[in-house]
């Protein structure tokens, strides 16, 4: 069985896409911003970015002899970057954001 994201809505009923305690969050206010959640394992640490979905870049990249789709977020504190495990992730956060791919 393949990994997937689990849709949600926990936050006062705002959209959550989740895995593996990543979570992205549409924007109550504003469809064209998400939020990105991330709890570090064995920490009380979590960290958050911001970032305007019109803005994410896609593309692919080898790890470990196997080919894997990426998104680059660049917020004003840097440019960061998510795997996704396969090409059912990719679709699933492509369509929770409206995005087409």
């Amino acid at each position: 069985m393949s990994k997937k994201f689990e849709l949600s809505e926990p936050f006062d009923s705002v959209p959550t896409l989740s895995c593996d305690g990543v979570e992205f969050v549409k924007s109550p206010i504003d469809s064209s911003y998400g939020l990105l959640l991330c709890g570090v394992d064995n920490s009380g640490l979590s960290l958050s970015f911001t970032f305007d979905v019109s803005q994410l870049t896609f593309s692919k990249q080898t790890i470990a002899h196997e080919i894997f789709d990426y998104v680059l977020f660049s917020t004003a504190s840097g440019e960061f970057e998510y795997v996704f495990d396969n090409d059912e992730m990719l679709i699933q956060f492509c369509e929770f954001y409206g995005l087409e791919r």
